[in-house]
């Protein structure tokens, strides 16, 4: 075969990890539209939960956010309940 073969030490699951976590989590992730259309409100109120770390789970890949497919929609604080 010639030349000089490398498998780098055994590295590539220690360096690339976070890579493969990315990878995986994107795979069986749903994006912004998805979860806005599922749980009826508007994308950008998604992203600001995404922002706000408040969707367990989420990542930010880039520009985009990569929400668990099973994830809850947060409760939203900013409506008062009515008193009686």
């Amino acid at each position: 075969f010639g030349g000089y073969y490398t498998t780098g030490g055994s590295q590539s699951v220690l360096t690339d990890w976070n890579e493969m976590r990315r990878v995986g989590a994107t795979a069986k992730a749903m994006l912004v539209s998805a979860a806005a259309k599922k749980w009826n409100i508007s994308q950008r109120r998604v992203q600001i939960l995404c922002a706000e770390n408040r969707i367990e789970g989420v990542l930010k890949l880039g520009e985009t956010w990569a929400i668990p497919d099973d994830a809850e929609k947060p409760r939203d604080f900013r409506r008062k309940e009515k008193e009686e």
